[in-house]
């Protein structure tokens, strides 16, 4: 809910800040929560509510925002932060190397046994990627993440609508295989 409430208010034009506060502050459970934001312009906000479950927090940066709860440590967050700022390559490439970076720093003090990755945009279609139980998740998330950006199905991906080009359907080419066939 309190998702969905900030993406409305920024998308009405509303800073990352504004909108955290406007949907945090009324909130009377806003103690057992923590939430984060990144609005259209590059701002963040977070809050991590004085109950949320240790270690909590967020780290910001120019149009980056990381947050987490049951943490191993604070380390986990700056790291995560580090490994985002550092990448190379498109957001989908600088999320998992910023995950990969968080886990090696210590990341979920419970261990991890899922991953998953979402990446929206205006110009290229949705990148949603889930790993929901690994004794390795984050290196079956890059696996996964080499196959649906490579080959076949990534070329199959410049033929899908996307916001920005609702009416896309460029032509396949003759050496394309139709989906099914190998």
């Amino acid at each position: 809910m309190w998702g969905t409430d900030a993406l409305a208010l920024m998308r009405s034009g509303l800073p990352a800040a504004e909108a955290v506060a406007r949907v945090t502050t009324p909130d009377t459970g806003k103690a057992e929560r923590q939430m984060s934001a990144l609005d259209l312009t590059g701002a963040t906000a977070h809050f991590t509510g004085g109950n949320s479950i240790a270690v909590a927090g967020a780290r910001e940066a120019a149009g980056v925002v990381v947050a987490g709860n049951l943490l191993a440590s604070e380390a986990v967050l700056d790291a995560c932060l580090e490994g985002f700022l550092t990448a190379t390559g498109g957001l989908d490439e600088r999320l998992l190397t910023a995950l990969e970076t968080a886990s090696r720093a210590g990341g979920d003090s419970r261990g991890l046994l899922s991953a998953a990755l979402l990446v929206v945009s205006r110009s290229t279609p949705p990148l949603t990627l889930r790993v929901d139980y690994s004794e390795a998740p984050l290196s079956a998330l890059r696996v996964l993440h080499g196959h649906a950006t490579n080959g076949l199905y990534a070329d199959w991906l410049h033929h899908v609508p996307v916001t920005d080009d609702p009416h896309r359907a460029l032509p396949f080419a003759s050496t394309e295989l139709p989906i099914g066939e190998t």
